[in-house]
């Protein structure tokens, strides 16, 4: 068997990350959406987060310094929250991978992430298979349908909009999509949310009692 090892890198911004890191799970059971996707090519890094109910896909153009064709690996989110901005325009993180070739087997193992200007931390690959997140994203227009959805899935769409910089005091839209997978826009064109509706039965009339006054 053979096993070579070699040291790559690819790039995001601090701001991406922390963005991401808003819309994974704190706790799962299912450990590998503790994280953020990383799928990568020489041109771009395209960042993915989910914890079942919504989901975030967001990407850049980078010069990454990569063998040809892409790279996968789930970045953990407590390694995510050790990172610190040195200075506010300083938005550069570097990430190097430890990328393992063994015979038929192509394994990230983890490597190092780092701020513009500020230390490199060590990190270790979740190990776990990431959902095939393409299969979620709606192929199909919004039929425009009003759907109910739940307040603190949709916060965490605000939360990640102001990690990027955006204005969210008109709140996040949403393009409804009656019982289907419905899309959200922070205001970034390099990022795309789905969040899930939930199975409810909203109220559609005022019950008849409180239609009188008691006195």
């Amino acid at each position: 068997m053979t096993n070579t090892a070699q040291t790559q890198t690819v790039f995001t911004t601090i701001s991406v990350l922390k963005a991401m890191s808003e819309i994974a799970p704190a706790k799962e059971i299912r450990y590998y959406l503790c994280g953020v996707y990383f799928e990568c090519n020489k041109a771009a890094t395209r960042l993915v987060a989910t914890d079942g109910h919504c989901l975030g896909v967001y990407e850049s153009n980078q010069e990454n310094q990569i063998d040809a064709g892409a790279i996968n690996f789930i970045m953990p989110l407590d390694v995510i929250k050790m990172l610190k901005a040195v200075h506010k325009q300083w938005d550069q993180v570097t990430i190097t991978i430890e990328r393992k070739h063994e015979t038929q087997l192509d394994l990230i193992t983890g490597g190092t992430i780092q701020v513009s200007g500020g230390p490199a931390i060590s990190w270790k690959a979740v190990d776990g298979r990431f959902p095939d997140y393409i299969r979620v994203l709606p192929k199909e227009t919004m039929s425009g349908e009003t759907a109910q959805f739940d307040p603190a899935v949709v916060n965490k769409f605000v939360k990640a909009a102001k990690c990027l910089g955006l204005s969210t005091k008109n709140g996040v839209p949403i393009g409804h999509n009656g019982g289907g997978a419905a899309l959200v826009d922070v205001g970034d064109p390099n990022f795309i949310g789905v969040i899930m509706p939930m199975r409810v039965e909203p109220v559609t009339s005022t019950p008849a009692r409180f239609l009188t006054n008691l006195v």
